[in-house]
């Protein structure tokens, strides 16, 4: 769509005008991740008045695999010579030491713009990096660190007599594992499960992949653009659409309950109570009419859907991670190979891979943990692994190391018998 709209704009002039005199002001946004398609599509909307604004930050632009062009970023100056270019020095989110050592890291890149941030919160606590045995270890201890602030889930927990933080009270929504690839969460989802801790692993088994969410949209699609029904639940239904769209005020809501769909999952409690999660959320959204409700629910990622509503701890990719923020942050498998994911020194791809980290690391407000594996499960073999050279470049002022050892020596093991 971007390339016609594009070669329609260069084709006829007309057109462009029409789109050059509507559009008065141009306002982008993570500017660093665009590519040259949308670079142009951009210049020329932008064009004649040039009243044009852009946003971004070239330190977290990760999505080269995506045909994003860093040097866009860098030649804004040149494309537009009369741009005024303001540096934001201030960071609100996260605490000195995190800040601190995650821009020791990215000073090594040598393609960025320096720029000193200072950091605005007074909290602060060192960086954790905590070597563990195996991947098992490492599950074993984030699982342990997520019940330390939370105050306990277990009985072992509490008769551990470990303390609660003394920063304020924490609920699992404020935690967050994030990882370079998705393998990582089927060994840490035991650990949460074995201590009770809740939590959603973005991406796998969201709630629009849901057949009940589907049928929603399809009875929305139904009413607002007269579809054709897309599930055979819809076709049973016997909502008289016609006379529906003529009543005043029609609410989502309404229309929900006319469908029928709750009566097909009338014995499915978790079916309804998706169904009662998606009226919600529309319900809590600010529309002027029911197409922009269909317009917005379209543009929300089913691959990075977070349940916002749901109290629990979130895991996700490094990527997936872009743009959020939480108290706590587990960086897992902070391992050569991993983090960075390439063995051979490529720079462009390391210093992407470098900036990947840096914007893991500034997802964290209070606390960040940096965890690595002496070994670790690959491809159902267990290898010896080193950790990120990317540890090395953070410094030793704002960490603190610890080892975490899942299971003690036979002759440290307590006897009972």
């Amino acid at each position: 769509m971007l390339v016609k709209f594009l070669d329609l704009i260069k084709a006829n002039r007309e057109i462009r005008k029409t789109y050059q005199k509507r559009f008065r002001h141009v306002l982008v946004d993570e500017y660093q991740d665009i590519n040259e398609i949308q670079n142009q599509i951009i210049i020329d909307m932008a064009h004649p008045q040039n009243n044009l604004f852009v946003i971004g930050d070239a330190d977290q632009s990760i999505y080269a695999f995506r045909g994003a062009d860093m040097n866009i970023f860098f030649k804004f100056g040149i494309e537009f010579t009369d741009a005024q270019i303001l540096s934001l020095k201030k960071n609100y989110r996260s605490a000195s030491s995190i800040l601190n050592s995650a821009q020791n890291l990215i000073k090594n890149n040598k393609r960025r713009l320096p720029v000193n941030i200072s950091c605005v919160k007074k909290e602060d606590f060192p960086v954790q990096i905590v070597k563990c045995g195996d991947q098992k270890d490492e599950a074993k201890f984030i699982a342990s660190e997520v019940e330390k602030a939370i105050g306990g889930t277990t009985h072992l927990h509490i008769d551990s007599g470990m303390q609660i933080t003394d920063l304020e009270e924490f609920q699992f929504n404020d935690f967050a594992v994030l990882y370079r690839n998705n393998s990582f969460a089927k060994f840490i989802e035991p650990e949460f499960l074995h201590k009770g801790i809740p939590y959603q692993v973005i991406g796998r088994n969201n709630l629009w992949q849901r057949r009940e969410v589907r049928d929603i949209l399809g009875v929305l699609k139904m009413f607002i653009l007269k579809d054709k029904p897309s599930s055979l639940n819809l076709i049973k239904s016997k909502i008289d659409l016609e006379n529906f769209r003529k009543e005043s005020l029609v609410k989502v809501r309404k229309i929900v309950e006319k469908s029928g769909i709750k009566k097909d999952y009338k014995k499915n409690a978790e079916a309804l109570d998706n169904i009662e999660k998606i009226v919600s959320m529309i319900e809590d959204m600010e529309y002027s009419s029911l197409e922009e409700v269909l317009s917005r629910l379209s543009l929300i990622s089913r691959e990075t859907y977070i349940d916002e509503r749901a109290n629990c701890v979130k895991m996700m990719t490094l990527h997936q991670a872009k743009g959020l923020e939480f108290s706590h942050v587990f960086i897992a498998g902070v391992e050569e190979g991993l983090i960075p994911f390439i063995k051979e020194k490529i720079e462009k791809e390391l210093e992407e891979e470098r900036r990947l980290f840096y914007v893991g690391m500034t997802r964290a407000k209070y606390r960040l943990y940096l965890t690595y594996a002496r070994k670790r499960l690959i491809w159902g073999r267990k290898e010896k692994r080193v950790s990120s050279r990317f540890l090395e470049e953070i410094g030793d002022e704002y960490i603190q190391e610890k080892e975490f050892a899942r299971r003690l020596k036979k002759k440290e093991q307590m006897k009972f018998f």
